[in-house]
């Protein structure tokens, strides 16, 4: 009696945890789909969203009042969208588009320097620099290649 309970219980808790898994399967895969969804539809990045971010994130280190906050969050805007609008444009091939990409950079930069004060443009170049600085650390260093003779 106790082997027939017992195998009862052991068969119960293996269709248990079978079931269990292809449930959490089925979500991961689910999951994957939306992605890939949203992805497809342009989405995942949102470039109104994202340069919300970067606006109040600035706003916060630099002191950008709302007015300066405002014209910020519309030039990323415009900076997102026109990188974005590259990358379609060039399917990933950054070769062909550097300097294109280079070219809204620089347009962002000035752009972005006429609308901060001279002390916020000093603490920007402050916080890209450090974090130039600590992403170089990140990096291993490659050895160079010699070519054999």
């Amino acid at each position: 009696m106790k082997k027939i309970t017992l195998s009862i219980f052991v068969s119960i808790f293996a269709v248990g945890s079978v079931f269990s898994q292809a449930d959490i399967n089925q979500e991961k895969t689910t999951l994957k789909q939306e992605k890939t969804n949203l992805k497809q539809e342009g989405k995942k990045v949102d470039a109104i969203a994202r340069a919300e971010k970067v606006a109040e994130r600035l706003q916060s280190e630099l002191g950008l009042s709302d007015e300066v906050k405002e014209k910020v969050n519309q030039l990323n805007i415009t900076r997102f969208t026109q990188i974005k609008e590259l990358k379609e444009k060039y399917a990933g091939d950054m070769k062909d588009h550097k300097a294109e990409l280079e070219a809204v950079r620089n347009n962002y930069k000035k752009s972005l320097a006429g609308l901060l004060t001279p002390e916020q443009l000093e603490k920007l170049e402050a916080k890209v620099s450090t974090k130039k600085l600590m992403n170089q650390k990140k990096k291993p260093v490659k050895p160079a290649v010699t070519p054999d003779m």
